[in-house]
């Protein structure tokens, strides 16, 4: 068994399940993963777990991004995306043998001061090796409980919903907002475990990095004093990439029935199912700072209004403890849990990440980087 840094030309195509570590949410990018990655990051790179029969048995690609702490500043972290793996035992052992610690490899190559990773639980086989306690060796590598997460999917507005905050005034930002939305998210982000933009021009940079996403793609919530206090972008990962949805009809046929059920009924407005193994819009929700939860609905509200017409499914990321990122009880919304790890050598100090918490503002790491 082996690892590669490269796809061999002699194999054409493999299948190793669907991303974020088993989900039910399949991202292809058909082959150009690695593009898609480098417009985060100019350190990235896959990595290939390879049988001695010439089989691809796992994947993932790595890649470095800046962020900061308030009490250390700018750091650097190491992710570990695109997590995909066949359900065996062979490629859980190559996972453990030869995955992992390339991982420590790349974090030490980059000067990395984190190295973390996003995992569904619906992979039962990965997520069961991480969470199993084993025996304590000096030469093992340890990978620490971060966060308990889930990927919610947004599919329309309840029928009772709330009404939006109708002073808040709400339009697409322009290249002329980006210095009080840069001022509005230090803030915001002061108290987060792990904030970006905290320093000028880091927004911007990073908007005109991004593949079909600009200024536009974020919407702003004014107050009535005209002061920014929301926003939420809409990044179009199916304008990359084919998106489909795969269920498994055993463990899941609550859910399917009750689709069905919603679309003959009008319990949802504007309802947008989740279609098995079809191609469909999926946009993800990005730059999310506001200071309360009813501003993140309205804001989420205004979107679901302005894709009537492709009909998109939201997605975003929801982290344990963070109750202004909460889901809202006026969107109907489905998802998954997962787990957010951190990966460490044994003997290393314990992160200050590590730290219980019951209530914490959410990691400011968004959804797109772990697909």
């Amino acid at each position: 068994m082996e690892v590669l840094t490269k796809l061999p030309h002699d194999v054409k195509s493999f299948d190793l399940g669907p991303s974020l570590g088993g989900s039910f949410v399949d991202i292809d990018f058909k082959g150009k993963d690695l593009d898609h990655y480098k417009q985060f990051s100019d350190e990235a790179e896959e990595r290939f777990l390879r049988n001695d029969k010439g089989e691809i048995l796992a994947r993932a690609v790595f890649f470095t991004k800046d962020f900061y702490q308030k009490d250390r500043g700018q750091i650097k972290v190491l992710i570990v995306s695109n997590i995909r793996t066949v359900n065996s035992r062979e490629a859980l052992l190559g996972w453990s043998e030869l995955l992992l610690p390339e991982i420590l490899k790349f974090k030490k190559k980059t000067g990395s001061d984190y190295a973390v990773f996003f995992l569904s639980r619906r992979h039962r086989g990965l997520f069961d090796f991480f969470m199993r306690p084993r025996k304590v060796r000096e030469d093992q590598i340890r990978f620490s409980h971060l966060r308990t997460a889930s990927v919610q999917i947004t599919q329309g507005v309840q029928f009772f919903a709330e009404s939006v905050l109708e002073h808040i005034r709400i339009r697409r930002a322009s290249m002329s907002d980006m210095a009080n939305l840069e001022t509005f998210i230090k803030k915001v982000s002061l108290h987060s475990p792990v904030g970006r933009f905290l320093e000028e021009d880091c927004l911007r940079h990073e908007i005109k990095k991004w593949k079909n996403f600009d200024f536009e793609n974020i919407a702003l919530a004014f107050d009535s004093n005209d002061q920014i206090v929301g926003s939420l972008g809409a990044y179009d990962i199916s304008s990359q990439a084919d998106c489909r949805f795969k269920f498994d009809e055993v463990k899941e046929p609550t859910f399917l029935a009750l689709q069905k059920i919603l679309k003959l009924g009008s319990w949802v407005t504007d309802f947008r199912p989740v279609l098995e193994k079809e191609k469909q819009s999926v946009k993800i929700f990005t730059h999310m700072y506001f200071n309360n939860t009813d501003i993140f609905y309205t804001l989420a509200n205004w979107w679901i209004r302005e894709t009537k017409i492709d009909r998109s499914l939201f997605l975003h990321p929801y982290y344990q403890g963070d109750m202004i990122g909460a889901p809202s009880e006026s969107l109907y919304t489905t998802g998954f849990k997962g787990d957010l790890f951190l990966v460490q050598k044994e003997g290393d100090p314990p992160s200050d990440l590590l730290k219980p918490v019951l209530f914490s503002n959410a990691l400011d790491i968004d959804l797109p980087l772990f697909f």
